[in-house]
Parts: structure tokens; sequence; C-alpha cells
């Protein structure tokens, strides 16, 4: 079911991952709520900060 909230931190991150991948265009915050399946403005935000950290280590690790 597409409205069960998701309670998996992994899952929800993984979801949040993939939608902003695939979309192909900035998503509003709602829609990234919508797609975390959390239904938590705020535990969705603590997501995509987890997200920009975890993106800014691997792009510094990567510099030669």
């Amino acid at each position: 079911n597409q409205n069960t909230r998701v309670e998996d931190i992994t899952e929800a991150t993984a979801r949040i991952e993939a939608a902003l991948y695939s979309a192909g265009r900035p998503l509003r915050i709602e829609d990234i709520v919508r797609a975390s399946g959390t239904e938590s403005r705020t535990k969705t935000l603590d997501l995509l900060e987890t997200i920009m950290k975890k993106t800014k280590t691997k792009a510094t690790e990567e510099r030669p």
C-alpha cells in the first residue's frame, strides 16, 4: 500500500534518493515528503540533511 507510513530510516532515505534521482527536475518539499513515506516534514528534512552530508563527504573523498 503506497499510503503506508515508512518507519525504517534506511528505506525512507532510499525512497528520497530514488525520487530525487529519477525526477529530472527540482522537487518541492511536499513531493519529497510524499516520496519518503514518512508523512513527516521534520523527519524528511532531517533525512535530506543526512543525504546532503553523505554526498558532500563522498565528493570530497573522490577528489585527487
